[in-house]
């Protein structure tokens, strides 16, 4: 399941190659109904080592490959 995640979030990220400006990094938002429980899903889901932060009350960013974010 992490396999097809993270390949279809990396082809997201790789699609935007043929637009004009390149970019280093990419945010996805990711909508949920409980942060909490996102929080603990997502953090399964991408690993231990995987960077979490919280850059605004009510968001959290989890890394989800070197240059993609997931924001929940």
């Amino acid at each position: 399941m992490r396999r097809i995640l993270l390949s279809t979030l990396c082809g997201l990220a790789l699609s935007g190659a043929a637009m004009a400006q390149a970019f280093n990094e990419a945010t996805i938002a990711v909508p949920v109904a409980s942060l909490d429980e996102a929080k603990v899903w997502y953090g399964k889901l991408l690993g231990a080592d995987a960077e979490m932060i919280e850059p605004a009350p009510g968001v959290v960013e989890l890394r989800a490959t070197p240059n993609m974010w997931l924001s929940l």
